[in-house]
């Protein structure tokens, strides 16, 4: 609930932020060594022009496991964060830490558009996935 506080929004207004930031927690603790005995997150968040920007870095794969990256798959949390969030993406790799972050704009979305606005250079950018 930092990301509540910390945006100084209401939480009619703040629980996109807190759903897509919880969920990307959740993928680091869930599967990466954040998730192990000691592991850490770093979480991040900023705003500008009444957008935020929030990333949570891991600390890599699970030791013996090869490392994956994000994507929308099967699984519910990565659906979700593509339909909430304005843009997502992840930099880092080859096993070591990787950072997922995401664009929330708190005011909500009238429908949702076939590309994203919001491409940082030099990072993996989600495409939005329809159906």
């Amino acid at each position: 609930m930092w990301c509540w506080k910390s945006s100084e929004l209401g939480y009619d207004r703040a629980y996109l932020l807190i759903a897509v930031l919880t969920e990307l927690r959740t993928n680091a603790l869930k599967h990466t060594a954040s998730g192990t005995i000691c592991g850490r997150v770093r979480m991040e968040m900023e705003s500008y022009q009444g957008m935020f920007w929030g990333a949570v870095t891991d600390e890599g794969a699970l030791p013996g496991r090869p490392s994956t990256v994000p994507e929308v798959g099967e699984g519910f949390g990565l659906r979700l964060v593509d339909r909430l969030a304005e843009a997502w993406g992840w930099c880092g790799g080859n096993g070591g830490p990787l950072m997922v972050w995401a664009m929330v704009d708190p005011r909500g979305q009238e429908e949702p558009g076939p590309e994203r606005k919001w491409i940082i250079p030099g990072q993996h950018s989600a495409k939005r996935t329809t159906g």
